[in-house]
């Protein structure tokens, strides 16, 4: 069972290293072949961190915020409705706002999910 943790404040900080870890050692990581944790939850913009088992995808998907998808670590494709982009380990990929997308691992991975949005008025 996960620990409590604080998703908004002044300072966090994260090993994302072994944050991805404790991720393949949790149940959905068997069963779905992927996990994800969220570690920033702010009015504008939330991060979550995922790991993907190769060969597994995230299913279609449609993210109503500005996005990014950064890859720490393996290499994933993104399948954006313009253009595949294969992203491997230290890259980056923005996508404009309600782009539906899939995440594919071409080899064991993980990533960082920015979204972003403009605060509440």
């Amino acid at each position: 069972m996960r620990s409590v943790r604080r998703l908004a404040g002044r300072s966090l900080t994260f090993d994302l290293a072994a944050e991805g870890q404790e991720l393949q050692k949790e149940k959905p990581w068997g069963e779905r072949g992927h996990n994800g944790r969220t570690l920033l939850k702010q009015p504008d913009l939330r991060i979550v961190l995922i790991a993907i088992k190769a060969g597994e995808r995230i299913p279609t998907h449609r993210a109503a915020e500005t996005f990014a998808v950064q890859t720490l670590s393996g290499r994933v494709r993104v399948p954006p409705p313009t253009e595949t982009v294969e992203l491997p380990g230290g890259h980056l990929l923005a996508l404009e706002r309600a782009l539906s997308h899939d995440v594919e691992a071409l080899e064991q991975s993980t990533i960082l999910v920015w979204l972003s949005w403009p605060p509440p008025r």
